[in-house]
């Protein structure tokens, strides 16, 4: 007798369980009645207790029954959206959730980032100063272009195959020849343009507008600041250093913009094969200098680029020891 009365209870307990949960099916979807998949739905006092909507937006949970029962709707990037719930024991209840899951973004803001000629390529200038390269000319700034260098002690560059006479360069819209070019990379000297002096470098390797001329290797467009405030840089290393001041009058009619370059290759030659007297030493000088006469006058500027250069290259090969054969037997 005892055991079919432990039988009855063991079955019966399942039942009395059961009654004490209610089951809760449903969709759920956006104010314009379209369903939403993937909504994470979990009972707010249970971490274990939840479930999520299918590709139709509907769901079944079990929730208990007989109190009120705050469900938490969840999609991707949207807040959570509560919902409270009272189900009577064993009930299999039927619910439609609106839920608006709309992202907010707020607005947009589209910038082109290319310049304003097709084809013309702006070049970053505060890249170059944090490379360990021979080179501080402006050319190191073309690193970022595609262009070839045929000696990191050269400043010469080409473009698809071309020539460095090929390429153009345009320093405030006037075309700059390309100085102190000569045979051997080792003797050249300081390139024209300064970099501390520039504002703005723009670079195309074709496709350029006819105003920049008619060879067809590249165009290389810059363009020296005019200042709004007093300021300055320096930069000084074991190949030289470089100073540079700018400044605006009282009247903001009169600014300058003056730099000073030395550079000196003799630390790097001494370490060639070739050994000699090698002692070149480039310096120039620089300035950029704007008036306006003022708005009675209209949009009128007046503006002078000068230049300095003294290049000494004292190159005088002397003797030549070069090592070869193997790791194990050096000749």
């Amino acid at each position: 007798m005892c055991g079919r009365l432990f039988l009855f209870l063991f079955l019966l307990l399942p039942g009395i369980a059961f009654s004490q949960n209610a089951t809760l099916r449903g969709r759920v979807k956006s104010p314009q009645g379209e369903s939403l998949p993937n909504v994470v739905i979990r009972e707010k006092d249970s971490a274990q207790n939840g479930t999520t909507t299918d590709i139709d937006g509907r769901f079944s949970l079990s929730i208990p029954a007989g109190q009120n029962i705050t469900l938490l709707f969840k999609g991707t990037g949207v807040e959570e959206y509560a919902r409270v719930f009272f189900l009577r024991p064993g009930e299999i209840k039927e619910v439609e959730v609106v839920y608006d899951a709309t992202i907010n973004i707020g607005g947009v803001e589209i910038i082109d980032v290319r310049s304003r000629e097709d084809g013309i390529k702006p070049i970053t200038i505060k890249l170059p100063t944090k490379l360990p390269t021979i080179n501080q000319g402006i050319e190191a700034y073309l690193i970022q272009a595609p262009v070839n260098f045929p000696s990191e002690l050269s400043s010469s560059f080409s473009v698809r195959g071309g020539s460095f006479d090929e390429n153009l360069i345009y320093v405030n819209d006037i075309q700059v020849y390309r100085p102190f070019l000569v045979r051997a990379g080792e003797q050249e000297g300081l390139s024209f343009p300064n970099p501390d002096m520039v504002s703005s470098i723009d670079f195309s390797a074709g496709g350029f507008q006819a105003k920049f001329g008619d060879k067809m290797s590249s165009v290389l467009d810059i363009q020296y600041a005019r200042p709004d405030s007093f300021g300055g840089t320096a930069q000084l290393g074991l190949l030289g250093g470089q100073l540079q001041l700018e400044g605006i009058s009282k009247n903001r009619k009169l600014t300058h913009n003056t730099g000073v370059r030395y550079k000196d290759n003799a630390y790097v030659l001494n370490s060639l094969d070739v050994q000699g007297d090698y002692n070149p030493r480039y310096a120039d000088v620089q300035t950029y200098i704007t008036w306006r006469p003022g708005h009675e006058y209209g949009p009128w500027e007046l503006s002078f680029l000068g230049n300095y250069a003294n290049n000494r290259y004292n190159f005088v090969p002397a003797t030549r020891q070069t090592d070869v054969g193997s790791i194990n037997e050096a000749l």
